[in-house]
């Protein structure tokens, strides 16, 4: 059987029934007859003239600035995410109108925790990925409590012969992260030292989301490399990524992009540390951040922290765009 890192049946289930909703009262009225032609005509202009949708329009008129810098995604490989998953791309104005979660006027925090025991260089990596975070989603990041194995029940942990001792990142966001989320906090990510599963034949994992229930996780002990500077990004990239589910924002398909998903280490690290124009635009409307200010300071942290050249190219380009 593949090991695939990551299911997205939780993932993927509401999003759904949100986008079906959405499409429902924006555009799809095929089964009506023509006496209900007005009422349709009506309901989709009323829909239109929402105020969020005509914020999310404002917001992409600013992020498709970015567009040269955009990239198509290279067509699918055997063992690849998409060649496993079948996602469809969502619009901007799709992800308006599927009830996403945002961060709100007393619920701006995120709460950042600990799974396993961290060698030094990986807790200096912790705390960058806090500082990270915290410029990436545009509010304030706060650790918690450090988790450890002691809090997973037998039933939630195996020894692997290959991987050592495993945990179970379903009760780890169901039964640890998600009822103690504090009031103020909009979303937690726990970042594991130790490998997770989510069941028999899904043993490698990168990350899993809780994603209507604002809790998730990323396991780093795949993400080693002997270059420092490729072992963060993979930290930075996953923590981001699964940081951007919990906003309720689903799989790129189209572009290279941080929300593409990834089966494997190659697809890991070609897939950018930035947001397509599409997804940024999400992350804004759900954030309510400054689009300039936001890439200024990504750039500044790139710069600081030795980023890789790519990302830092990318920040800096994207920021001639934007102040155009």
């Amino acid at each position: 059987m593949y090991k695939i890192m990551k299911s997205h049946a939780r993932l993927l289930f509401l999003p759904t029934l949100c986008l079906l909703l959405f499409s429902c009262s924006e555009a799809d009225f095929a089964g009506f007859t023509s006496k209900n032609a007005q009422t349709v005509t009506t309901a989709k202009s009323n829909t239109k003239q929402h105020p969020k949708f005509i914020r999310m329009e404002e917001i992409y008129n600013q992020t498709s600035r970015l567009n040269p810098l955009q990239k198509k995604m290279p067509p699918v490989k055997y063992k690849e995410w998409r060649y496993f998953w079948k996602e469809k791309e969502q619009t901007p104005q799709q992800y308006a109108g599927s009830f996403p979660v945002t961060l709100e006027n007393n619920r701006r925090m995120l709460l950042l925790r600990r799974v396993g025991n961290f060698s030094s260089f990986e807790e200096s990596a912790f705390r960058q990925t806090a500082d990270f975070l915290s410029l990436y989603f545009q509010c304030p990041v706060r650790i918690g409590r450090d988790i450890t194995v002691n809090d997973f029940p037998e039933t939630a942990q195996k020894n692997d012969p290959k991987d050592g001792l495993t945990i179970n990142s379903v009760y780890l966001t169901d039964k640890i992260l998600k009822p103690g989320l504090p009031a103020d906090c909009w979303g937690v990510m726990a970042i594991s030292a130790n490998n997770i599963y989510k069941a028999e034949g899904l043993s490698v994992q990168y990350g899993d989301t809780l994603i209507y229930g604002r809790a998730g996780v990323i396991s780093i002990y795949h993400m080693k490399s002997a270059d420092p500077q490729t072992y963060l990004m993979r930290i930075l990239k996953g923590a981001s990524h699964e940081t951007a589910h919990l906003l309720s924002i689903p799989h790129c398909t189209t572009w290279l992009c941080n929300m593409n998903g990834k089966a494997n280490m190659q697809e890991f690290d070609r897939s950018p540390l930035y947001m397509a124009p599409d997804c940024l635009a999400k992350l804004i409307f759900a954030t309510n951040a400054n689009i300039n200010r936001r890439m200024t300071e990504l750039e500044n942290f790139a710069t600081s922290n030795n980023l890789a050249p790519d990302y830092l190219n990318y920040c800096q380009q994207a920021n001639a765009l934007l102040q155009k």
